[in-house]
């Protein structure tokens, strides 16, 4: 699992996958990572900051991006495409979808209420993460088709995947009703 940036998150994160069964052993930015991933089920991205623009084609920062770690997108993009390489699942929530989603040629929408009206589709509550928004699946995907029974979902972030643009080997399982 990535280190999320806060000691915090880092420990739901370990609680959240102890609940499964698993050991989370977290990778930080600027540690040294394993070489061999034989001991390794698959791979979490967690949330955090911000990714770095540039990495997904947008030259300007928004006034609004924070907390972006270049060190941390390196190292992240790097477990991606080992883990990839070597067949084992990667998941990613929040930041570590956007993330994903880069990786595979994706690009991200840097600040989600210049898109989409709050009052109708609210993304954020100030120093709170109690957001909640309805979801549209497409159960054409097994992720859709899976999970297409939950009514909403929590979403206490201003970035998003821009499901518009093209990834590689990614297809778009569920929206928010603003798209």
């Amino acid at each position: 699992m990535t280190f999320p940036e806060d000691r915090a998150s880092l420990e739901f994160y370990v609680r959240f996958a102890a609940q499964f069964g698993a050991d989370a052993v977290p990778f930080s930015a600027g540690e040294n990572l394993p070489d061999d991933l034989a001991e390794f089920a698959g791979l979490l991205l967690s949330g955090g900051g911000d990714v770095e623009p540039s990495r997904y084609g947008d030259e300007t920062k928004h006034a609004k991006t924070y907390g972006v770690n270049p060190a941390r997108d390196a190292m992240e993009l790097n477990l991606i495409a080992r883990f990839i390489e070597a067949g084992k699942p990667v998941v990613g929530i929040c930041r570590g979808l956007q993330i994903l989603a880069v990786h595979f040629g994706g690009r991200l929408h840097q600040h989600v209420p210049d898109l989409v009206d709050e009052s109708a589709e609210n993304h954020r509550v100030p120093k709170g993460y109690e957001c909640f928004h309805s979801l549209q699946f497409d159960a054409t995907t097994k992720l859709g088709a899976a999970l297409r029974e939950i009514s909403e979902t929590n979403s206490a972030h201003h970035q998003a995947v821009n499901a518009d643009a093209s990834m590689r080997h990614l297809r778009v399982a569920s929206r928010s009703p603003a798209g």
